[in-house]
């Protein structure tokens, strides 16, 4: 198998009709299609369709990998849906990166909807690479759609620590937003697909992005939905029950605003990206130190739980007789395989423990030395045997 491709399709806010699936289908014959999704690989070949195509016509969200080190997500969301600095914050991020030359990410504009794609080239994407790896990425990166929806743009910052992490950017650039925290599940799916760092991850998430409103109280979100004048409330609810799935990202972005206007936070200074990097340094002098102590921890446990086994061990074979136990050392070596051979020498090694013990090594020697002679045709359990006796 010399390469790999993977292309799947998410519809989130509408879902594919018969009419739709079977234009589909034409599209691509051995694609799995249901009415949120569709789905393909190759192993040789490519995908009929244009990405660009369907995500104008039907789909949502796009994921594609490939196992030469292309990665791709492409995200549809209404324009209607995100106010003027938003969409202002969005042009501008993207305007930024592209003026560095990096143009891996672009914006497509239709009367409805705004287009975001992502596009990354990297061979050392390719490193380490495992066939059938494109299935769960997209469902994992798919909230961070959700949450531009919402308000919170914290996908455009990710897309900037990747020009940050590829060198795109000076080290006096300062961050599009003044944090990313809180670091949730979406946002270390995006940054392990797209192979950020995450220790750059961690720095830009120790600051706490005030316009990100989580696990509000349901006082909280009572007083803020009561600032939203009646007649948008019966607008609202009107769309609700004719099934539009926007209302509730439409809620949350009103909800989201309320609370920080009512919170009368000034927003925190932005980073530059020469102190980001000094961030990332020290979380990742303080990762390694945790690592080293986990390591530590580990490596005790093991050797305290080794102690408590060769005790235990140690008791048995001396309340054993050793005519017994030799002759069950005899009888597995006369097997002449590897699991024989495996209990034969357990006991021997339970016999020099013991001889350590009672000061008798000369004499477990001695055993050692018969033994050799006994079993000289078995190179395989001489060898492993020797083994033993020199650790």
């Amino acid at each position: 198998m010399s390469e790999y491709q993977y292309y799947e399709f998410k519809t989130i806010d509408n879902q594919l009709n018969s009419k739709d699936i079977a234009e589909l289908q034409r599209i691509s014959s051995r694609a799995q299609i249901t009415p949120t999704k569709l789905t393909n690989f190759y192993n040789w070949g490519d995908f009929k369709g244009n990405p660009h195509e369907l995500m104008d016509r039907w789909f949502d969200l796009h994921l594609y990998l490939a196992s030469w080190g292309t990665r791709q997500l492409m995200v549809r969301v209404p324009k209607r849906l995100i106010d003027a600095s938003q969409k202002k914050f969005i042009d501008q991020c993207v305007f930024r990166l592209q003026l560095h030359d990096f143009e891996m990410v672009s914006l497509h504009e239709t009367d409805e909807n705004l287009l975001i794609s992502l596009c990354l080239n990297d061979e050392e994407l390719s490193i380490d690479f495992d066939y059938d790896d494109g299935p769960g990425w997209l469902d994992a990166i798919a909230p961070l759609r959700a949450n531009v929806l919402s308000g919170d743009l914290r996908l455009f910052y990710l897309i900037w620590l990747i020009a940050v992490q590829s060198n795109y950017l000076d080290d006096d650039e300062v961050e599009p937003l003044p944090g990313i925290g809180p670091i949730n599940a979406s946002i270390k799916s995006f940054a392990e697909f797209f192979h950020i760092d995450m220790d750059l991850i961690q720095a830009a998430g120790e600051k706490k992005l005030h316009t990100v409103v989580e696990n509000l109280s349901p006082h909280t979100v009572r007083k803020a939905v009561a600032s939203i004048p009646a007649a948008e409330k019966s607008n609202l609810l009107e769309r609700l029950a004719q099934g539009d799935t926007h209302v509730m990202m439409e809620v949350q972005n009103r909800v989201r605003k309320a609370v920080l206007h009512a919170s009368g936070k000034k927003p925190a200074t932005r980073r530059t990206i020469a102190k980001l990097r000094k961030q990332m340094k020290e979380v990742r002098r303080k990762r390694k130190i945790k690592e080293a102590e986990h390591r530590e921890a580990k490596r005790r446990q093991q050797q305290e739980l080794n102690e408590k086994i060769r005790l235990q061990r140690l008791e048995a074979i001396r309340n054993r007789p050793k005519i017994e136990v030799k002759r069950e050392i005899y009888q597995q070596i006369s097997r002449r395989n590897n699991p024989g051979y495996k209990i034969a020498l357990e006991l021997i090694s339970d016999l020099r423990n013991l001889a350590v013990e009672e000061g008798n090594l000369e004499e477990f020697m001695s055993y050692v030395r018969s033994l050799r002679k006994r079993h000289k045709t078995k190179l395989k359990f001489l060898e492993r045997l020797n083994q033993l006796i020199a650790s």
